[in-house]
């Protein structure tokens, strides 16, 4: 799966990324959190993401299974 810069793509959560920590997990948690844009790709398989400021203290660098 690629994507182009400035698209918008959902973040999918899962226990191993460190994110269900950061956003106050709940017993019904999704499985995918809002839309976030692609400021630029980094190799193959990396994507730099805007993220929301409550999940500032994540690294803005995800991997494209996560997205």
């Amino acid at each position: 799966m690629e994507f182009e810069v400035g698209d918008h793509v959902f973040l999918r959560v899962t226990p191993t990324t460190g994110i269900r920590r950061a956003i106050k997990s709940r017993k019904l948690t999704s499985k995918y959190i809002r839309l976030y844009k692609i400021n630029r790709r980094i190799g193959l398989v990396a994507y730099d993401i805007t993220l929301a400021p409550h999940l500032v203290n994540l690294h803005n660098v995800f991997h494209v299974s996560q997205l």
